[in-house]
Parts: structure tokens; sequence; C-alpha cells
């Protein structure tokens, strides 16, 4: 367990990464499908603010083409049509337009300019109305509209959480977040710019900040207090109305070029928050042994106890003459050792061996037998 915990103690030590972004063309306020597959975008086309789409082959194609002012596309829940805002009908209101046949159908009515949509994956729509500045939010469920919110301010960019319970947005500069219910309201991060969040499904918030240029960061929701630098902007530039897909890109539009281009950056970097270490396995059990008796002072008896450091075994002293073994005798005193040559060994038995025959042959010798033949 000790590797993995490295890895997550040098991930934490390590700087936010800005990897290189990619340029998608031409455009403003994209927004991804459901599925990732396809973006919406806004685009001033022949001097007209229309709305376009984009699939991962590149094939694009318009989805509205009149004189009146278009913007703000988001995806509904199934991916076949997209919610927009349009002054068609003489100020700015709610629109869906169908991918397929291009129908139009008016989603609010009433007093107050509504803007900055977001559909939630069970097809609510959040979106902020009222006279600037003193804006709320406003639910769009079912062909109802509810006010979520009275705080009569600068309101701006909500976007749904995955699980579609809970709102972020901006707030006079402040990243907010609010239950569905209207409840709950928190605070998350300071210094954001208000034109755009997105909620990714691991549940990073990312928004704008003001640097050199405008810097793209991201907050996760359940921790505030860490917060990551995805991409520095360029000196003087405006970056805006970031977007998150279901594989971890992020688009965004900037003027960095001298006019608004949609770029995509690889945000699947490891965040600088990984979450708690695991808890290390706990080792097996040991189950203690019966010690064994040792004498108080072994000295020279040929044993020997080592400290719980060393490792090496003890070999048994060998003798002057290569013939000679000493053999530990616990009983024997301390300083004394028993010596055995072999060779002696050897003739001392022969010997005792031919004297008990000799002495044998001599009993055989005295005694008589009781006949003769």
């Amino acid at each position: 367990m000790r590797r993995p915990a490295l890895i997550l103690c040098l991930l934490l030590l390590l700087p936010a990464v800005s990897a290189a972004p990619r340029s998608l063309g031409y455009g403003f306020e994209p927004s991804y499908s459901p599925d990732g597959r396809e973006m919406v975008y806004a685009a001033v086309e022949d001097g007209v603010r229309d709305i376009f789409l984009i699939d991962e082959a590149g094939r694009r194609s318009r989805l509205t083409s009149d004189i009146y002012w278009d913007g703000q596309p988001v995806f509904t829940a199934d991916g076949r049509g997209v919610v927009f805002v349009s002054d068609r009908s003489g100020k700015r209101e709610l629109w869906q337009v169908d991918i397929a046949t291009g129908a139009l159908e008016q989603l609010t009515h009433g007093d107050g300019w509504k803007s900055h949509p977001s559909v939630s994956r069970d097809g609510r729509v959040v979106f902020t109305s009222g006279r600037h500045p003193d804006l709320d939010l406003y639910v769009l469920e079912g062909g109802a509209v509810r006010r979520l919110t009275y705080l009569e301010d600068e309101i701006y960019s909500p976007v749904w959480s995955p699980d579609g319970g809970r709102i972020a947005f901006v707030r006079e500069g402040e990243l907010m977040v609010i239950k569905d219910d209207g409840t709950g309201l928190e605070h998350l991060a300071s210094e954001v710019y208000s034109r755009g969040l997105a909620w990714s499904g691991e549940g990073r918030i990312f928004y704008l900040r003001k640097g050199a240029g405008y810097d793209l960061w991201s907050v996760r929701a359940d921790d505030p207090d860490r917060e990551e630098l995805i991409y520095e902007g360029v000196t003087d530039s405006w970056e805006v109305d970031p977007a998150v897909s279901g594989e971890g890109d992020v688009a965004f539009s900037t003027d960095k070029d001298g006019f608004y281009t949609i770029y995509v950056i690889d945000a699947a970097i490891p965040p600088a928050y990984l979450g708690a270490p695991p808890e290390p396995a706990p080792n097996p059990a040991i189950e203690p042994v019966e010690s064994l008796a040792i004498s108080e002072d072994p000295a020279d008896t040929g044993q020997r106890i080592d400290s719980p450091e060393e490792d090496e075994l003890e070999v048994p002293a060998q003798g002057e003459d290569r013939n000679e073994i000493v053999i530990p005798d616990p009983d024997a005193p301390d300083d004394r050792n028993v010596i055995v040559d072999e060779d002696r060994s050897g003739f001392m038995l022969l010997a005792g061996s031919a004297l008990l025959l000799l002495l044998a042959i001599q009993g055989l010798e005295k005694r008589k037998p009781l006949y003769r033949l």
C-alpha cells in the first residue's frame, strides 16, 4: 500500500498543468450534446446571429437562419432539440428548435428578458429572468415556470449539477450553489467572471477568472478549498462560455485570434485533488509461540544469543586440527570443551576388540572337555 500512497502525495504536490487547446473554428457559446458527439454554438454570419451544429466528423449545419438575435444554445435532455434565447417575439424569450425538422416552439412568455438556459438530465430548464440588475433563477418544468430564488441581484450563467439536485450560478462575481428547491445556498469561489459555467460528471465546476486574460479554473463542489488552473488566458484576451463533455474535454470561446473562436482543451488530466488515500490493509494476525528456555550465561558452550538486528548465524568454532570438532556440552563447565580425536578413537576400538578376542581364547584353553572322541 505504500506505493499508491506515494504516488498520491506526489500528485498532490504537482502544480496545475495547462494543456494546449485546439481550435474548432469561428463561433462562441458552445454546448455539448448529452452523448458528447455533437456541439451547438452561436455565430454571426452575413451580419446575422444564428445557431449552428457541428458533429464529431466536423460536419456543420445551420439550425436557424433569420434576421433575429439567436444565442446561448443548449441541447434538450434527449439530444433531439436545442433550447436557445431569441428575440423573434419582440423580446428575449426561450425557444426550442427540432434538429431534424427545424420546427420552432416558444417556451416562455411574460415580462422580463430570459437568458442563460441550462437543461437537466430529466428535462427541466433553469434560466435567469428579470430586469437588469435585478435578476433571479426560474425553472421551467412541464410547461410551467416557477421562481426559484428571490435574490434580485446580478445573477448569471446557471448550470445544473449532473444529478439535477443542485444549480451553480454566478452572483456578483461569486460562485454559488443552491438546491433545486431553492434552499441550501452555498458559496464556492470568488472573483468569478459571469460569462459561463460548466459542471462535469465527476463533480468539477468550470469557471473563468480574470488574470492576464481570462483564465479557466475548476473547483470541486464538495471541496471548494481546492481550486485548479486549467488554462491560462492570453494577455488582454477574453475567454468565455465554458462547456464540458462526457469525455473530459472542455470547450470555450476566446478572441485571442482577433475574433471569437471555439477551442477545446483536454481537462481529463488528474486533478490536483484526488481525495483521501485508501486505508492500508491490516497486517495478518501472528499467534504467539512458547519461548524456549535459554541459559542465563551461554558463554563458550557453543551457543550464541544474537540481538534482533543481527541476521547471520554463528558457525561452530573449529579446532586447530581439521579432525577435531567442537561439540557443545550444555552440562559441562563454562570453560570446558570435549575434544574427540577420530584417529585415536579408531585405534582404541581396534585394540579393545583384540583384547576381548585374546581373553576369549584363553578361556577356551582352560576349559576341559567332559569326554574324548
